[in-house]
């Protein structure tokens, strides 16, 4: 037996204001399904994501705004919150 997860994004109307519309498929067997979602709950802590639902667009969109902070990668939380608002807060 399989688990399938279907998802779907962006518009089907053509007066919409999107041009694409994606329609996603994943299946597992459903003897792996308990580990896949241990593995995706260790990389939700590791990114202190737990209880966000992951969304890919935030994984390929650019963030410009952050790219004009030098080494925000590397900064912790803390030091990247204080980097925002010395940079974008009046």
């Amino acid at each position: 037996m399989f688990i399938c997860y279907l998802d779907e994004s962006g518009v089907i109307e053509s007066s919409a204001q999107g041009t694409h519309f994606v329609l996603l498929g994943l299946a597992l067997p459903a003897t792996d399904w308990r580990i896949c979602d241990d593995a995706i709950s260790k990389l939700k802590i590791a990114f202190r994501l737990q209880g966000a639902e992951i969304h890919t667009g935030w994984m390929v969109r650019r963030y410009p705004e952050q790219d004009r902070i030098n080494n925000l990668g590397t900064m912790s939380d803390k030091d990247r919150r204080r980097a925002v608002r010395l940079k974008f807060q009046p």
